[in-house]
């Protein structure tokens, strides 16, 4: 799933560096697309799993409220960027802001994943 976003945000970064190619354009939105599609439902069910059946609607909530909450902010966010750094660097700009975040998420879900035991090689 995350490799997944990582490969999403990748393809979205690099667009303006296709040099405007209708072709490769296509190409890199039918990849994202098909990302995307794979990737939601993973996302619903991992949360309908993680959850017991009292904190379904809490969980769909939380989703809900993040969703709508970046694509309000993200727009702007982006525009502000287009407009002060230009359009190409505001992509690539999405692109080094979003990739760390993710590193942190891998190397948490890595950590819940391993706890911490007596050897001293815990995270």
């Amino acid at each position: 799933m995350l490799s997944g976003t990582v490969l999403s945000i990748l393809l979205i970064a690099m667009t303006p560096l296709l040099g405007g190619i209708f072709g490769l354009l296509l190409l890199f939105q039918i990849g994202r697309g098909w990302l995307e599609g794979v990737i939601q439902p993973v996302i619903l069910s991992v949360q309908a799993r993680a959850v017991g059946r009292h904190q379904q609607r809490a969980v769909v909530g939380l989703r809900q409220t993040g969703q709508r909450l970046s694509s309000i902010l993200i727009p702007p966010a982006m525009g502000w960027l287009a407009d002060r750094f230009g359009t190409i660097d505001s992509f690539l700009i999405y692109g080094v802001f979003m990739l760390p975040l993710c590193g942190m998420l891998g190397l948490i879900m890595h950590c819940l994943k391993q706890p911490a035991s007596g050897n001293g090689r815990g995270c």
